[in-house]
């Protein structure tokens, strides 16, 4: 006797596991396709009316004209914040006109918000919504806040402020506010100045504050020669740290998080008010100068010359030869010194993954000096000194840039600078030997007006092509390609601004872990399908369910694609993107009261 075979199908246990979880991703997937959170409270808002719209990744434009957001390549505006929201009122305004509405610093935390410190006496700090441009509402934080940092591990924003309100319940020379719920208060009192409270003394200077470096920070003043080290928990200076040789002040600082090293600038002394002294005027007006010990210069090794100290001497001959101490936090040591090739000091910037310092200069913009970041411990050491051929004439000792952006695309490095003198910037190309390209965005005569073309800025439109800068003294803002080379868009109509890209790196992370996902659900499924030999009366059904939950995902998906539509012919229409992304841990409501950290030992 010969067994028939059997006409049921036997189903491989491990095919049908997969298929089951191909689908049940799938089904649990797909219905959120974009994570939008179904409570009554969110169905109600998704359906009404709102001036606001999904900016996504953009570039903000900060000036008298409000706050705006715009397409990298700049053809479309997308949000727009008044100026009557965002500044003072212009008639009872008393400051200098150039404070009016004036943006100092400004900084993104890359999920939630957009922080900008102003000149204004009551809550200098203004807020952004990331994702919509709207403005969230203005903050207190010390009198006036010109450098910001944004502590990614602690999810905090430092602020650096220049001024002291001696009437405020906690005068501060630094403060910090809650990045996930900026109205809470946490109180600190770091003044670097013993006089401070007494003289209400301003403290011109720079923060050091990056997550690699922990609960660590730095802090330098233009008139104090010595870094304040300072430990952001207890709101304390542990220690200062002197940078041999002794110089006047510490300035501008930028932090490689490649090496762990500070990168600061140093102020100096000089004689001045007679021929034979270092700088033959005092100042204007006759100014008669004060005593100085100078340690460099024509004066060296003098006390109590006639002269003057800090920015008046940078760039002078045999005066500013110190240039830029490199201080490795590790071992908390000077490891080198800089100058540019002229051999004076420069100011340093740091390209954003620390690999490169630039260093700027009173030289007319003649050299312009790349310094590559060494190992830590190590020093850093100069890979080029470019000389990008912009007219020099009447600026031959005075900067002529204070900006400028680093572009990756693909293999290629990109540096671009502006010229202060003229209508065009130098692409130089890090990849091909340093080649430079030269870029017109404009065919109007260069006006010589304050604050002069070189305090132009330059920014990167992060993941795209294009960069942005603008002009002194006209009302434009130019794109250029830089892959290109070539002029791309040209904004006109809003005056001056400061420039930042802005993109909510949650959501590009959150979209990427969808696209995987999504990725391995047709794995297991092709898997599935083929061990279990083809198709059979089972898959072929969780086929069908599976393919019903892709329908239901398509069509959340269609929507919210109809909507979006609706809201660029409407603008009175609004779709607001809400994706499951976790807030930051945030800091528990109250002030948390701190001792005074005067620095007693420093007059």
């Amino acid at each position: 006797h010969i067994s028939q075979p059997s006409s049921r199908t036997f189903h491989n246990p491990v095919s049908t596991m997969k298929l089951q979880l191909a689908l049940g991703a799938i089904g649990f997937f797909a219905p959120s396709a974009l994570g939008i959170s179904q409570t009554l409270n969110d169905q109600f808002a998704f359906s009404q009316s709102s001036p606001d719209s999904f900016v996504g990744n953009s570039v903000w434009l900060f000036g008298k004209d409000g706050v705006y957001a715009f397409s990298p390549d700049g053809s479309e505006q997308r949000s727009h914040v008044p100026t009557s929201q965002v500044c003072e009122d212009a008639d009872s305004f008393t400051g200098p006109s150039y404070r009016y509405c004036r943006f100092n610093d400004i900084v993104s935390d890359g999920k939630k918000y957009v922080w900008a410190g102003t000149y204004r006496d009551n809550s200098p700090i203004s807020v952004f919504d990331i994702d919509t441009g709207s403005l969230v509402g203005t903050f207190e934080a010390c009198k006036g806040p010109t450098d910001l940092e944004y502590h990614a591990v602690r999810d905090e924003v430092w602020v650096r402020c220049s001024g002291l309100d001696v009437n405020a319940t906690d005068p501060t020379h630094l403060d910090v506010l809650s990045a996930s719920n900026p109205g809470a208060q946490i109180q600190t009192d770091i003044l670097l100045k013993s006089r401070a409270l007494d003289e209400s003394l301003t403290s011109s200077g720079y923060s050091v504050i990056h997550h690699s470096l922990g609960d660590i920070g730095y802090l330098t003043d233009n008139s104090k020669p010595h870094l304040f080290k300072i430990d952001l928990s207890s709101k304390n200076i542990l220690s200062t740290v002197d940078l041999l040789p002794k110089v006047h002040g510490l300035y501008e600082a930028a932090y490689s998080p490649f090496n762990h090293h500070i990168f600061v600038r140093a102020l100096m002394c000089c004689t001045c008010g007679s021929p034979d002294a270092d700088v033959e005027s005092c100042g204007r007006n006759d100014a008669p100068g004060y005593p100085v010990s100078p340690i460099t210069g024509k004066g060296a090794g003098q006390t109590d010359v006639t002269g003057f100290c800090g920015r008046s001497c940078s760039g002078k001959a045999g005066v500013d030869t110190v240039g830029v101490f490199e201080y490795d936090t590790k071992t908390g040591k000077v490891v080198a010194t800089h100058v540019l090739a002229e051999g004076i000091g420069g100011d340093p910037y740091a390209s954003p993954d620390g690999k490169y310092i630039v260093l700027m200069g009173k030289n007319g913009g003649n050299t312009i000096r790349v310094i590559e970041a060494g190992k830590p411990g190590a020093p850093s050491t100069t890979l080029v000194d470019l000389r990008l051929e912009f007219s020099r004439e009447g600026y031959e000792k005075m900067s002529v840039a204070r900006d400028f952006a680093f572009v990756e695309r693909g293999d290629k490095t990109y540096l671009v600078m502006p010229s202060g003198t003229s209508h065009k910037v130098g692409i130089v190309d890090f990849s091909d030997n340093f080649s430079v390209k030269h870029v017109d965005f404009t065919d109007q005569e260069f006006e010589n007006g304050a604050p002069h073309g070189r305090y132009r800025g330059v920014e990167w439109a992060v993941g795209t092509d294009y960069v942005w800068t603008n002009d002194s003294d006209l009302d434009e803002h130019y794109v250029i390609d830089v892959v290109k080379g070539e002029l791309a868009n040209t904004i006109t109509g809003i005056a001056r601004s400061t420039i930042v890209s802005v993109q909510n790196w949650d959501r590009v992370r959150e979209a990427s872990q969808r696209e995987e996902m999504m990725a391995q659900v047709q794995v297991l499924q092709s898997e599935a399908i083929e061990e279990a030999g083809g198709f059979s009366s089972m898959s072929v059904a969780a086929l069908l369910v599976g393919a019903c939950a892709l329908l239901v995902g398509l069509a959340n998906l269609y929507v919210l694609y109809d909507m979006q539509n609706k809201n660029k012919q409407n603008a009175a229409q609004h779709t607001k993107f809400v994706t499951a992304v976790q807030t930051g841990v945030g800091h528990v409501d109250g002030d948390a009261s701190v001792t005074s950290s005067i620095q007693k030992d420093v007059l």
